[in-house]
């Protein structure tokens, strides 16, 4: 999943101003509500303009840069088109047997 140059630049905008309201990265950090959030790293994001990233896809997800994976769902089956399936399939092994002459 590939993040957007302008969301990192903005949340490195969104940090510095932070920072300079707060003084403190810590102080910042704590707005996050997350263990996860260091202030390196968020000093960091912010002194490089969004040029570094860290690896973490859930810090990344704190910061709002990606959205949580969600596993697929499972494929619907119709049970009209799986009855009929099944119904082809039986249809067919009977028909093998019939022609290998294991059954009448």
């Amino acid at each position: 999943m590939s993040i957007s140059n302008t969301s990192v630049r903005k949340v490195a905008k969104r940090l510095n101003q932070k920072h300079a309201k707060l003084h403190s990265w810590r102080l910042v950090a704590g707005d996050y509500q997350s263990p996860i959030i260091k202030a390196g790293t968020l000093n960091r994001i912010a002194n490089t303009d969004g040029e570094w990233l860290p690896c973490d896809e859930e810090i990344l997800i704190v910061l709002g840069l990606m959205k949580p994976r969600k596993p697929k769902p499972a494929p619907r089956v119709i049970p009209e088109l799986e009855k009929r399936v099944r119904k082809q399939i039986a249809t067919m092994a009977k028909q093998t047997r019939v022609d290998l002459g294991l059954r009448k």
